[in-house]
């Protein structure tokens, strides 16, 4: 009887140690990032998906003075908080995996992106469907593109933009050399009406200086909020739906 016991007992410890050392042992799929190059605006920061990993994690940031950078584990995502334009390198250990992945983040400058949702205007470059992108750089260049697909833009066209008021209203210049007409140099003039919400971002965001347009702010939207940029040019109208999480290529600007 004291032997079955005893044998019963050892049985008992050799499953246990065995169990042990499989969990031990137990395969651990490393963090992943869909790429290891992305850009990062001034202002906005970026939040970065990944796959996988431990939830173990070590941070190391080759420039910090370019940046600062955290993860959430709940959601799964790197986020990115830029302090000034520049190039860094940012390794995520998975510490439990022992696996180290290597992100090339570059800081540019702020842009934001808008996609035309509504437009019966005559001018081309003003169709629905096509994606403006107006940068705050020192040249405040614009760049508009055909379609998205897979975040691959087709047919890109450069100018630059000008924020300005005329008598006491707001408008959006647009300044490009059209491809289409032996590349003369053409300029739309753009209203901008009938979204407070809208004209307060821009005026945070490209540093105008306006005056309140309308001192009634619009009412409560949902969230998220939706924002629209609305533009009348002589009878044409033109509406833009912001696109904040929408990028122009990685490396595009410097």
């Amino acid at each position: 009887m004291k032997t079955t016991k005893l044998l019963g007992i050892l049985w008992v410890s050799f499953f246990t140690i065995c169990f042990t050392a499989c969990s031990d042992d137990e395969q651990i799929d490393p963090i992943r990032f869909p790429n290891y190059s992305y850009d990062v605006r001034m202002m906005l920061g970026r939040s970065i998906s990944f796959v996988d990993g431990s939830g173990d994690y070590t941070i190391n940031i080759e420039n910090p003075e370019i940046l600062d950078a955290a993860i959430n584990s709940d959601i799964k995502s790197l986020q990115i908080n830029p302090k000034q334009k520049g190039e860094t390198t940012v390794s995520i250990t998975d510490n439990k995996a022992k696996s180290t992945v290597e992100l090339k983040l570059t800081v540019t400058d702020f842009y934001i992106g808008f996609k035309n949702v509504a437009s019966n205007h005559s001018n081309p470059i003003l169709s629905p469907d096509t994606f403006l992108f107006l940068v705050n750089n020192d040249t405040h260049d614009f760049y508009l593109y055909d379609k998205e697909e897979n975040i691959t833009y087709s047919r890109p066209l450069n100018g630059s933009f000008e924020f300005k008021e005329i008598d006491s209203e707001p408008y959006l210049i647009l300044y490009y050399r059209n491809y289409q007409n032996r590349y003369e140099e053409e300029t739309i003039r753009l209203n901008i009406v009938g979204e407070y919400n809208m004209l307060r971002l821009m005026n945070r965001w490209f540093g105008l200086g306006w005056v309140d347009y309308n001192q009634e702010q619009s009412p409560r939207m949902s969230m998220p909020p939706t924002y629209y940029l609305y533009l009348r040019d002589n009878g044409y109208d033109i509406a833009y739906l912001l696109q904040p999480n929408t990028y122009l290529p990685t490396g595009y600007l410097k």
